[in-house]
Protein backbone atom coordinates (compact mmCIF):
# COMPACT_ATOMS: atom_id res chain seq x y z
CA UNK A 1 0.00 0.00 0.00
CA UNK A 2 2.83 2.38 0.83
CA UNK A 3 4.53 1.68 -2.49
CA UNK A 4 1.37 2.45 -4.47
CA UNK A 5 1.06 5.75 -2.58
CA UNK A 6 4.62 6.64 -3.58
CA UNK A 7 3.97 5.80 -7.26
CA UNK A 8 0.72 7.78 -7.25
CA UNK A 9 2.41 10.78 -5.57
CA UNK A 10 4.95 11.03 -8.40
CA UNK A 11 2.47 10.20 -11.19
CA UNK A 12 -0.08 12.90 -10.43
CA UNK A 13 2.62 15.52 -10.04
CA UNK A 14 4.00 14.43 -13.43
CA UNK A 15 0.52 14.83 -14.93
CA UNK A 16 -0.02 18.30 -13.48
CA UNK A 17 3.46 19.65 -14.15
CA UNK A 18 3.51 18.11 -17.66
CA UNK A 19 0.18 19.71 -18.51
CA UNK A 20 1.23 23.12 -17.19
CA UNK A 21 4.67 23.04 -18.85
CA UNK A 22 3.11 21.78 -22.09
CA UNK A 23 0.60 24.64 -22.08
CA UNK A 24 3.36 27.18 -21.40
CA UNK A 25 5.48 25.76 -24.20
CA UNK A 26 2.48 25.64 -26.55
CA UNK A 27 1.72 29.33 -25.95
CA UNK A 28 5.10 30.26 -27.38
CA UNK A 29 4.48 28.27 -30.56
CA UNK A 30 0.80 28.63 -31.47
CA UNK A 31 -0.70 30.90 -28.79
CA UNK A 32 -4.22 29.75 -27.75
CA UNK A 33 -4.37 26.58 -29.86
CA UNK A 34 -0.83 25.73 -28.84
CA UNK A 35 -1.73 26.15 -25.19
CA UNK A 36 -4.65 23.75 -25.49
CA UNK A 37 -2.71 21.19 -27.51
CA UNK A 38 0.35 21.61 -25.26
CA UNK A 39 -1.83 21.15 -22.17
CA UNK A 40 -3.23 17.86 -23.46
CA UNK A 41 0.03 16.50 -24.87
CA UNK A 42 2.01 17.71 -21.87
CA UNK A 43 -0.46 16.00 -19.56
CA UNK A 44 -0.17 12.73 -21.48
CA UNK A 45 3.62 12.84 -21.64
CA UNK A 46 3.90 14.09 -18.05
CA UNK A 47 1.68 11.33 -16.68
CA UNK A 48 3.55 8.64 -18.66
CA UNK A 49 6.95 9.92 -17.52
CA UNK A 50 5.60 10.46 -14.00
CA UNK A 51 4.38 6.85 -13.86
CA UNK A 52 7.74 5.51 -15.07
CA UNK A 53 9.53 7.85 -12.67
CA UNK A 54 7.24 6.76 -9.83
CA UNK A 55 7.94 3.08 -10.43
CA UNK A 56 11.70 3.63 -10.62
CA UNK A 57 11.74 5.87 -7.54
CA UNK A 58 9.73 3.28 -5.65
CA UNK A 59 12.30 0.61 -6.55
CA UNK A 60 15.13 2.94 -5.53
CA UNK A 61 13.33 3.68 -2.27
CA UNK A 62 12.78 -0.02 -1.62
CA UNK A 63 16.42 -0.91 -2.15
CA UNK A 64 18.29 2.11 -0.81
CA UNK A 65 16.09 3.70 1.85
CA UNK A 66 17.40 3.58 5.37
CA UNK A 67 16.40 6.19 7.92
CA UNK A 68 17.75 8.72 8.56
CA UNK A 69 18.58 9.72 4.99
CA UNK A 70 21.20 12.30 5.86
CA UNK A 71 24.26 10.12 5.27
CA UNK A 72 23.00 7.61 2.72
CA UNK A 73 23.32 7.60 -1.05
CA UNK A 74 19.52 7.40 -1.44
CA UNK A 75 18.72 11.12 -1.96
CA UNK A 76 21.41 11.52 -4.62
CA UNK A 77 20.28 8.43 -6.51
CA UNK A 78 16.65 9.56 -6.31
CA UNK A 79 17.53 12.96 -7.84
CA UNK A 80 19.65 11.38 -10.58
CA UNK A 81 16.99 8.82 -11.55
CA UNK A 82 14.23 11.45 -11.64
CA UNK A 83 16.14 13.98 -13.69
CA UNK A 84 17.37 11.35 -16.16
CA UNK A 85 13.88 9.92 -16.70
CA UNK A 86 12.45 13.36 -17.38
CA UNK A 87 15.21 14.63 -19.66
CA UNK A 88 15.71 11.50 -21.79
CA UNK A 89 12.83 12.49 -24.14
CA UNK A 90 15.02 15.38 -25.27
CA UNK A 91 17.46 12.88 -26.71
CA UNK A 92 14.63 10.97 -28.39
CA UNK A 93 13.39 14.20 -29.99
CA UNK A 94 16.95 15.10 -30.97
CA UNK A 95 17.38 11.69 -32.63
CA UNK A 96 14.15 12.22 -34.57
CA UNK A 97 15.34 15.63 -35.70
CA UNK A 98 18.66 14.17 -36.81
CA UNK A 99 16.78 11.66 -38.98
CA UNK A 100 14.63 14.42 -40.45
CA UNK A 101 17.74 16.49 -41.23
CA UNK A 102 19.10 13.61 -43.28
CA UNK A 103 15.99 13.78 -45.48
CA UNK A 104 15.59 17.57 -45.59
CA UNK A 105 18.75 19.51 -44.68
CA UNK A 106 18.30 22.86 -42.98
CA UNK A 107 20.71 25.70 -42.42
CA UNK A 108 22.79 25.60 -39.23
CA UNK A 109 20.79 28.42 -37.61
CA UNK A 110 17.50 26.66 -38.28
CA UNK A 111 18.92 23.38 -36.99
CA UNK A 112 20.12 24.81 -33.67
CA UNK A 113 16.87 26.72 -33.18
CA UNK A 114 14.83 23.59 -33.96
CA UNK A 115 16.74 21.49 -31.46
CA UNK A 116 16.55 24.08 -28.69
CA UNK A 117 12.87 24.84 -29.18
CA UNK A 118 11.61 21.33 -29.77
CA UNK A 119 13.60 19.52 -27.12
CA UNK A 120 16.01 21.65 -25.13
CA UNK A 121 13.59 24.06 -23.49
CA UNK A 122 11.05 21.38 -22.46
CA UNK A 123 13.86 19.16 -21.18
CA UNK A 124 15.29 22.00 -19.12
CA UNK A 125 11.89 22.91 -17.69
CA UNK A 126 11.03 19.31 -16.88
CA UNK A 127 14.43 18.84 -15.24
CA UNK A 128 13.83 21.88 -13.03
CA UNK A 129 10.30 20.73 -12.13
CA UNK A 130 11.60 17.24 -11.40
CA UNK A 131 14.32 18.50 -9.09
CA UNK A 132 11.71 20.60 -7.26
CA UNK A 133 9.29 17.68 -6.82
CA UNK A 134 11.99 15.18 -5.91
CA UNK A 135 12.72 17.04 -2.67
CA UNK A 136 9.06 16.74 -1.74
CA UNK A 137 9.10 13.07 -2.69
CA UNK A 138 12.00 12.43 -0.31
CA UNK A 139 10.09 14.10 2.53
CA UNK A 140 6.91 12.19 1.66
CA UNK A 141 8.80 8.89 1.55
CA UNK A 142 10.33 9.71 4.95
CA UNK A 143 6.91 10.41 6.44
CA UNK A 144 5.47 7.14 5.11
CA UNK A 145 8.43 4.90 5.85
CA UNK A 146 9.62 6.23 9.21
CA UNK A 147 7.50 3.73 11.15
CA UNK A 148 8.72 0.71 9.17
CA UNK A 149 11.52 -1.11 11.01
CA UNK A 150 14.92 -0.52 9.47
CA UNK A 151 17.08 -3.25 7.98
CA UNK A 152 20.04 -1.69 9.78
CA UNK A 153 20.81 -2.65 13.39
CA UNK A 154 20.26 -0.01 16.05
CA UNK A 155 23.22 2.25 16.68
CA UNK A 156 23.17 2.05 20.48
CA UNK A 157 23.47 -1.75 20.76
CA UNK A 158 26.47 -2.83 22.83
CA UNK A 159 28.26 -5.79 21.34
Amino acid sequence: MIWSKLVWWVTWRGLVSGAILGALFGVFILFIYGAIIGFVLGGIIGSALGFIDGILLTFVTGFLYSPPNTKSIYPSVAYIVSILINTVPFFVILGGLMLSWAVMPLSLGQSITSVLCSGGIPALLSGIATAYFCGGYLEYADSLLKDIPSRNPPVNVLS
